[in-house]
Parts: structure tokens; sequence; C-alpha cells
């Protein structure tokens, strides 16, 4: 079994200094976040030095609301600064700050995983008053501004190599993945950990195969997520949507180990829930995450090959024509139509999922059902129309 860096959820420890009464500044106060999966690397240490970082009034940037807050340090963190202020100033309480910045990285983390997963720590100081605090911030990062080009360059050069534009949702993760694999050694020295040493240097240990998965198949137009295993797993891997449903992904499972090119394992590969708990290697996580009910089979995003149709009758076994007919899935997907002169309603096209599929006519009471697909192929479902009571 592979050796993984040890991954745990992150956690954000906010500590509050009290201002004496004379402080010309106001009150002060800080927070501190830092990712365990990276701690004692030398390389990315932050100062624990309590001087504040010189402020430049020039570029100090200032937000009048939440919203712009978030959007600034994401914009920051972004661009992998090291070192910059933000003032904030709005409706707020001095005592609400650390828990906002605290709501403003988890945000993040929904957002863009990239961005969370590539932050190692990042350290706040804050003075003011409720309202107006100028804050101070420290972060390190997995890469430089300069190694994230190399990063959106590199992967723009393999998408255009391996993608196509007639590719469905699951001829792109398989592209995408396979190239990963093959590419790829895992990191038995357990320092490669980004998208940079993937792409770079070809090894890295599963945060890297995991970053590498998520801005490629982002670039490529696939829904991704990052997901966390319980502390007790040292492991992070991929969710994908594929057709419209959550999988699972652990492309560095599937790579053998030792390198075993041009071997590539699909073990991991688009599972659900249960095949991921249940798996040679379980895979356990906390809750918060997209849920993965199915199972996915090869070829399910050849969606022209799945139908749902049926017939609408009264309580008497007569036709109903004209009756509104509307098929919604889980992932927002719709379609409406109505019943013809025999009563038949008819949708095509649809990819797995769980839909619901609702009937209305004026004068009978409506009705609706479930239908679950998990297969290319018919799928039928009747209904009976019961009239009002006047």
């Amino acid at each position: 079994m592979k050796k993984f860096s040890k991954i745990v959820f992150v956690l954000m420890i906010s500590v509050f200094l009290c201002g004496t009464p004379d402080n010309s500044f106001g009150d002060q106060g800080g927070s501190y976040w830092e990712n365990p999966a990276y701690r004692g690397i030398s390389e990315y240490n932050l100062s624990e030095s309590d001087k504040r970082t010189k402020r430049n009034s020039e570029s100090q940037t200032v937000c009048s609301s939440y919203k712009e807050f978030k959007a600034v340090l994401t914009d920051r963190l972004q661009a992998r600064l090291n070192t910059f202020s933000i003032t904030l100033k709005y409706d707020f309480d001095f005592d609400e700050v650390g828990s906002i910045s605290e709501q403003a990285l988890g945000e993040i983390k929904a957002s863009d995983g990239y961005l969370y997963w590539n932050i190692v720590r990042c350290e706040s100081r804050w003075e003011g008053t409720d309202g107006a605090i100028d804050m101070d911030c420290t972060a390190d990062y997995l890469t430089t501004a300069g190694q994230e080009e190399y990063v959106r360059e590199r992967t723009a050069e393999i998408l255009s190599e391996i993608i196509g534009n007639e590719m469905n949702d699951e001829e792109k993760v398989r592209a995408v993945h396979d190239w990963i694999v093959l590419n790829t050694r895992y990191d038995v020295t357990g320092t490669g950990r980004s998208a940079f040493d993937v792409l770079n240097l070809g090894s890295a240990v599963c945060q890297g195969y995991t970053l590498t998965a998520f801005e490629m198949l982002r670039e490529a137009g696939i829904e991704v997520a990052i997901i966390a295993g319980v502390p007790e797993m040292n492991h992070v891997w991929n969710m994908v949507k594929v057709c419209g449903n959550w999988y699972h992904l652990d492309v560095t499972y599937n790579d053998p180990l030792p390198d075993a090119a041009p071997t590539v394992r699909y073990d991991y590969f688009l599972k659900s829930d249960d095949e991921m708990i249940n798996a040679s290697s379980p895979h356990t996580w906390e809750s918060g995450y997209p849920a993965a009910p199915f199972s996915y089979k090869e070829g399910s995003c050849l969606s022209d090959e799945i139908t749902i149709h049926g017939t609408v009758t009264d309580e008497n076994g007569d036709v109903l024509e004209n009756a509104r007919v509307i098929s919604r899935c889980r992932n927002s997907e719709k379609a409406e139509t109505i019943s013809d002169a025999s009563g038949c309603y008819e949708f095509a096209g649809f990819g797995q999922g769980i839909y619901v599929v609702k009937i209305s006519k004026k004068g009978y009471q409506n009705e609706k059902a479930t239908v679950r697909i998990s297969e290319s192929g018919v799928y039928e479902q009747n209904f009976v129309l019961r009239q009002k009571k006047r």
C-alpha cells in the first residue's frame, strides 16, 4: 500500500488579542489558519513574528461589503501574494472579524478547491473598531505565481492534444485520468505536492495528482471537486460530475506502485459512494460533499439511447389527451411535453439520474412518480389521473 502524506481537514484557530484603553489604533485581533498536511515543510514556513506588516496606504484596498472582501481576498490568494493589506468598512462587529475571515475561506473552498488546497497557511492581524478595521495578511502556498502560469500553459497544451470537440463527459474524464497516470510517478519521498510538480517534474503524492486532475478537468469543462478522506486515511481525491451525476475519481490509487507504465488501472474510476466505501482500499470521508448514489456504466453518456415514456388515462381507463407532462432531474435537467391523442407521452435524450415526472390536467388531481435511470434503455411510467371532487 502506498504511503501517503497526512491529510486532515483544515483547522481554523482564531485568537483574539485584547487592546489596551489607550491604544490609538483601537482593538486588535488576529487569526492563524494552517493546513496540517503541510506542517514541518521548511520551504513553506511562515514567520511567527508579532511584527505587523508595514502598511502602504497607496495600495490599501478598501472593501465596503463582505462580498467585496471575499472577492479581494480571493484575488490576492490567486495572485500568490505573500503579504497584502485590506481595509473593511461596512456594518459588522469587531469581534466578528475572525468568523468573517473563516467564512470567506470556507466559501473559497466550496467554489475553488484548486486555490484552497494550494494554500499552505495564512495569518491575519487586524486593528480598529466596529465597522472599520485594517487587516494585514501573510500567506504561503504550494506554488508561486510563476509556477501557476506554467501550470495554466502546460494544461492548455496537454488538453489541446487529448481532448476533442466531440468528446462527451466520460471520454474527457478518461482522457485526463489516463494522461496523468501514464505521465506521473508516485513520489515515495513525499516532497512533490502540487500540479507544478506533476506537470514539470512528473512526480508527486496524492495532492499533486488530485490538483492536476482538478485543473485539467475544470479547463476541459467538467465540474470537479476535491474530497478529503477522514484523518486516518491521509488521502485526497476528486469527485467529478459526469452526464449530470457525481462520481468519485481517485487518480492516485489508479497509478500502479511501483510505476508500471504503460499500465492504467480503473479500480477507482467513476465510482459510487458505496463502491468507494467497500473498495479493496476503503475510502471514508466526512459529510459536506456531493452524493454519488450511482454506479457508472460505460457508455451511459450516450443519452440518446435513454427514453422515458408512458400513457395517461383516467380512472375508467380512458386515455387523456393534452395532459401536461414535466420531467425534472436532480441535476436540474428539465423537459416538458403533452400527451397525444392516444394518451401517450415520451421523453428522449436523457442521461443517468433520478427523474421526477409530474402530470397535470385541468379538472384532475396532479400525479407524480420517480424514475431512476441507471443504464441505457426504455423506461415506462404510466399514470392514472383522478377527477377533482366538486
